[in-house]
């Protein structure tokens, strides 16, 4: 199993990523939602991956946070949802309106992603009712706006606070101080 990725960043497109590392080149796929908060190639880059492995290929997948890997993962047991469909759907939506599109059981909205039919959205609804991980999604983003309060009453600029919030998943803590303190830890690089 490859968990994660370190190296130079060599090509970057869309979905694509080739990623130097110990003089090999891995091809990565990637939501485009990752690939747009990359940085330009020739830069050093950290993904954490899933390594799918079928009949007639061997594909790594690539994320910057744990949260869209685990999400990559649950769509995935989902009958009839294969990689380069979730693919499509973690590149259409961000992890946050997807997230927010199952815990709402919105089909229409599922829907509209290519590769998502009626009949593939209602078994997503279906598969997702009462999960943990789309729980925790809709909790999130009010700690996240009382972070943001807190890291701002601190001094912090708007920009680094919304770089730590990137970085803060379900695994930093359910509660608003907890999260402080792992968000006030990776502020100050311990």
């Amino acid at each position: 199993m490859i968990a994660s990725i370190r190296g130079v960043l060599q090509y970057k497109s869309a979905n694509v990523l080739v990623i130097e590392c110990g003089g090999l080149g891995y091809e990565i796929l990637a939501p485009l939602t990752v690939t747009e908060q990359l940085p330009e190639e020739g830069a050093e880059v950290f993904l954490l991956t899933e390594f799918v492995v079928r009949e007639m290929s061997q594909t790594l997948y690539g994320f910057l946070h744990e949260r869209e890997r685990r999400l990559f993962r649950q769509l995935m047991k989902t009958s009839g949802v294969g990689a380069k469909t979730v693919l499509a759907m973690m590149s259409t939506m961000t992890i946050d309106e997807l997230m927010s599109a199952l815990a709402a059981e919105d089909v229409a909205k599922l829907s509209l992603i290519p590769g998502i039919g009626k009949k593939t959205a209602d078994r997503l609804v279906v598969d997702f009712r009462g999960n943990l991980l789309l729980r925790e999604a809709v909790e999130q983003p009010e700690q996240n706006d009382e972070v943001e309060q807190v890291l701002s009453a601190l001094g912090y600029k708007k920009a680094e606070i919304k770089n730590i919030l990137t970085q803060l998943d379900a695994d930093s803590g359910t509660d608003t101080a907890t999260r402080v303190r792992t968000a006030l830890r990776l502020l100050s690089g311990k």
